[in-house]
């Protein structure tokens, strides 16, 4: 299944976005280990089960984001 079906099916009403940029307390990164990028979120987290939603972390092209960002404030989108 690809994302977009999976989100299509879930629904936009039932999908929340967090920006990591906005959201990260720390970055790193080391040839050796790759990036390691930690974050708060004001999701609960449910006893024994992890979070109250399940998250995914979706990475996307920087420059199309600002495009379509930029498209939407213009009223294209």
């Amino acid at each position: 299944m690809k994302a977009t079906e999976l989100f299509n099916a879930i629904g936009d009403d039932n999908i929340k976005i967090q920006m990591l940029d906005q959201c990260a307390k720390s970055l790193s990164s080391s040839m050796k280990n790759g990036t390691t990028i930690s974050f708060g979120t004001e999701m609960p987290l449910v006893p024994f089960s992890g979070t109250k939603e399940m998250g995914f972390i979706v990475w996307v092209p920087r420059d199309v984001v600002a495009k379509v960002m930029a498209a939407t404030k213009d009223g294209a989108g």
